[in-house]
């Protein structure tokens, strides 16, 4: 390989000072983020490379590009389909596996004490082996379910690794041999009562648990006796004098689709008005017919916090009744038949230790301030499981490339740091990450996340929302132009979880695809894509249950990534990385 430059290509020096620099002449018309004017210039200042650059880094942009297809054919398979297609918070072979791969990109361990990894405490709620009853029953039918004292609670969690020991009561008892006058073991009496784990319900009871999904805000609890409300509608005002110590009883407004991406957080807004009303437990009654509360069976099957925040005031119980159960609820509570709730989840809480992931090319000036790339590396809800899956594959992708950029040439003036976080769909590991940083650990001058992943060809637009100075959105703007794309500013952060660095003072910000609302009215906006006629068949139709919300054989939509759209978001991103982390100094 000669060190020298062929005269036939375009340098590396002529790509970054051609193309990055470049920016600074490319306009877009922008509403800049927090009301602040854009400027009529923005002065980009990269930094001078060395003059010699090595032969295979002339064309950069393919190089580049095979850099990239490589990371997909060698990881794209086991985070798609393969074996790290699930990827549960706790689970430290996934850990592991991320903190070789950052190695092998040839970046620096960040995390604490010089190392890769940040540890992050988690409670979560799990359920046991017990099955899980709720029981609408009459007043005078005896309970199934028995409250626990809070020293049997406290002991399912104690033992090595937070497992459950066994209570006196679980233990088998020591057999005893029969005596002698004990003739050979007889029949047992077809006459005798069944156990109390064999009895039928009684008539006048309903079981809830096999139509339903639930899952206890605060910490596990047996209850017995809940009063019941009247029926109301969810969304209208909801009266103190009905729900005050009561089970909130809720029909679900209607066109409410338990499969939408924001159906979480309505079921959390309108369980939260119950609650505001003085209800103890929200039940909602919808005409979800099964998809939707498979859905929130697996959402709910493990809830997580961070084990220093303990839950206070939170319902006894939220629920969601598929149409079967909301029918048979429904007719009982206008007859005016007077209930009560029973429940036991059977559930424990365990606590552990997962772990944020810390990797970065230092800074050559300013070693101690970092642009921060972040992505969450495991898959709190299967519902989003494809979208979190390919943002982390451009992200990883991304520092794959500014690795390989910065080891051939000069590095950046300020430190380019990736963050793979254990969010457990509670950003948990982005607030310990902005606190730590707040206090102890290496500076962020921005924090950037990628918030919707391009499909396809790229949207002439990008959306970018969160709380950045004048200077950095107009460099952003500047970015975005090059790459052919005009900017959607919005003040509203898109990653709620990111808001946890606002709290810290620390600048914030996503980019990604705009959702098809932000685009209406838009010149040069994509058509969307005809339904296919799957989507328009009736019942027979093959793959009809296929999405998003599918089950793991469910999925085929997941199996191909659309490479153009992540290399044009993997560009976007490498791009934003060395601007911002470029000297800003006049």
């Amino acid at each position: 390989m000669s060190d020298a430059k062929r005269p036939d290509h375009p340098s590396r020096r002529a790509f970054v000072l051609g193309g990055l620099a470049g920016l600074a002449a490319a306009g877009c018309k922008i509403e800049p983020i927090l009301d602040l004017e854009p400027a009529s210039a923005s002065a980009l200042a990269f930094p001078t490379l060395p003059p010699k650059i090595p032969d295979q880094l002339e064309d950069a942009e393919a190089t580049l590009r095979a850099l990239t297809e490589e990371l997909l054919g060698s990881e794209g398979s086991r985070l798609i389909q393969g074996d790290l297609r699930d990827r549960a918070v706790d689970d430290d072979y996934v850990v592991h596996h991320f903190e070789l791969l950052l190695a092998k990109f040839g970046l620096d361990p960040a995390g604490t004490r010089g190392g890769w990894r940040q540890p992050v405490e988690l409670s979560t709620v799990e359920p046991t082996d017990a099955p899980a009853l709720v029981e609408l029953r009459g007043e005078a039918t005896p309970t199934r379910v028995q409250p626990r004292d809070e020293g049997e609670a406290k002991a399912q969690v104690e033992g090595e690794g937070g497992e459950a020991s066994p209570t006196p009561e679980a233990q088998a008892p020591t057999p005893t041999p029969p005596s002698e006058d004990e003739g050979p073991e007889s029949e047992p009496d077809e006459t005798e009562a069944p156990t109390k784990a064999d009895a039928d319900l009684p008539r006048d009871a309903l079981d809830l648990a096999s139509g339903g999904a639930f899952h206890q805000p605060g910490l596990p609890s047996v209850e017995v006796g809940l009063l019941p409300s009247p029926l109301l509608n969810a969304g209208d005002a909801l009266p103190p004098a009905a729900l005050s110590g009561r089970v909130a009883w809720l029909r679900a407004p209607k066109k409410f689709d338990l499969l939408d991406d924001d159906a979480p957080e309505r079921v959390a807004t309108l369980a939260a008005a119950a609650r505001e009303a003085g209800a103890v437990a929200c039940v909602l009654l919808t005409q979800d017919e099964g998809p939707g509360i498979e859905r929130f069976r697996a959402r709910w099957a493990r809830k997580l916090r961070r084990a220093e925040d303990v839950p206070a005031e939170a319902l006894a119980l939220v629920g969601l009744l598929d149409a079967g159960s909301s029918e048979a609820v429904a007719a009982r509570l206008e007859a005016g038949t007077l209930a009560v709730l029973d429940l036991d989840l059977a559930t424990r809480e365990r606590t552990f230790t997962t772990h944020n992931l810390m990797a970065r090319t230092a800074g050559r000036e300013r070693p101690d301030e970092a642009v921060v790339l972040t992505c969450a590396w495991d898959t709190p809800d299967p519902h989003n499981r494809e979208r979190d899956t390919l943002r982390l594959l451009t992200t990883l992708a991304t520092m794959a490339q500014l690795a390989d950029w910065q080891r051939r040439s000069i590095r950046s003036h300020r430190s380019l740091l990736v963050l793979l976080t254990a969010d457990g769909g509670r950003g948990a590991g982005q607030l310990e990450h902005a606190r730590w940083a707040a206090s102890s650990g290496i500076r962020p001058t921005i924090v950037i996340g990628l918030d919707r992943p391009s499909h396809g060809e790229p949207s002439p637009y990008a959306l970018v929302s969160g709380h950045i100075d004048e200077q950095d959105a107009n460099l952003t703007r500047d970015v975005l132009a090059r790459e052919d794309r005009e900017i959607l500013l919005s003040n509203e952060l898109s990653i709620p979880a990111l808001g946890a660095y606002l709290r810290y003072q620390h600048p914030v910000m996503t980019v990604g695809e705009p959702p098809d609302e932000a685009l209406v009215d838009l010149p040069d906006a994509p058509e969307q894509p005809p339904p296919t006629p799957d989507a328009e068949a009736g019942e027979d139709a093959p793959g009809e249950d296929e999405g998003e919300g599918a089950t793991e054989s469910e999925e085929p939509s997941a199996a191909e990534p659309d490479h153009e759209g992540l290399h044009a978001d993997v560009r976007m991103l490498r791009n934003l990385m060395l601007a911002l982390g470029a000297d800003d100094s006049p």
